[in-house]
């Protein structure tokens, strides 16, 4: 490691410290995946507004969050990207050096003016070390395909994303989620079948942007789901049991975009949506009619 330090930082270091202190942050975050993943530059931007890295003015996150991604890709600090047929690149990869730089910079405090509570330390003996030490770095948590938690401890009350998917032996939502207040982001996906007084307890997450519900066999949307007055991105795609949304879905004014993929029972949307949200309609309509199993998409934009 001191050899890589001599030899390779020199040369990143230069190109980090010509960064602004919002890019550090950015860059830094990525070391939270594992070495050689396949990261998707939606799911990163998103996990950076759950930050505060990205401002707070709503209408242009998103467009700030690619042009910081495209700021680092530029640098050369990405590599392997692809673009799945798209006109921009949809995921990238870090070179093992690189990542090693990411955590090099987090441990020596390069990284600025991190949120309020970020630096903070957690001590808990009931948990993973590791665990407990990811938490205290990045408050993000990422167990896709491990084995599930079955309680979420008082020491990860600080998260802001959460990412459970593919954990396949998972029955249930884990106990003490409902403690998660500062959680932006919620990732769920293969989750058995999720009860309506899960899903209730879910949307007592005040704070949540993005919240996924993948291929979680849920049956029923509750009306509580406009408790979550900030979210902006709802995935419920390959819940083929679902049949209706609530009409209480139209009160969240900054939904933005909300996906229905892969929901074969489910046949209209309310009207109070489109009511409440300036909407454009992806021609889905007909691809249900045609084809139940066929991708409806709804892209809502807002008007802020």
């Amino acid at each position: 490691m001191e050899e890589v330090k001599v030899d390779i930082f020199p040369h990143l270091l230069l190109s980090y410290n010509e960064l602004s202190s919002t890019l550090k942050r950015c860059f830094s975050y990525c070391v939270v995946f594992p070495k050689d993943s396949e990261i998707f530059v939606e799911d990163l931007i998103k996990d950076w507004m759950a930050f505060g890295y990205l401002g707070s003015n709503i209408g242009d996150m998103e467009l700030k969050g690619r042009d910081f991604f495209d700021v680092l890709a530029m640098r050369s600090l990405f590599q392997d990207f692809k673009n799945y047929g798209l006109d921009e690149v949809q995921s990238f990869k870090m070179h093992d050096i690189v990542h090693d730089f990411a955590q090099f910079v987090r441990r020596s405090g390069k990284v600025e003016h991190e949120p309020e509570g970020m630096n903070q330390i957690t001590i808990c003996r009931a948990c993973n070390p590791s665990l407990v030490s990811t938490v205290n770095q990045f408050c993000s948590l990422y167990c896709e395909g491990e084995t599930p938690l079955i309680t979420l401890c008082d020491c990860l009350v600080r998260l802001r994303v959460l990412s459970l998917a593919y954990n396949y032996d998972l029955r249930s939502i884990p106990q003490g989620i409902v403690n998660l207040i500062h959680l932006r982001k919620l990732r769920l996906f293969g989750i058995d079948k999720l009860s309506c007084e899960e899903v209730k307890i879910i949307f007592r997450l005040y704070n949540l942007q993005t919240l996924s519900l993948e291929d979680c066999n849920i049956e029923e949307i509750p009306m509580e789901i406009e408790n979550l007055k900030h979210l902006e991105y709802l995935y419920l795609c390959g819940n083929k049991s679902l049949e209706e949304l609530p009409r209480e879905i139209g009160n969240l004014i900054r939904l933005k975009y909300l996906d229905l993929r892969w929901n074969r029972s489910l046949k209209e949307v309310p009207e109070s949506i489109c009511y409440q949200i300036v909407a454009q309609i992806i021609e889905w309509w007909n691809k249900l009619q045609n084809d139940p199993i066929n991708s409806i998409l709804l892209n809502c934009r807002s008007n802020f």
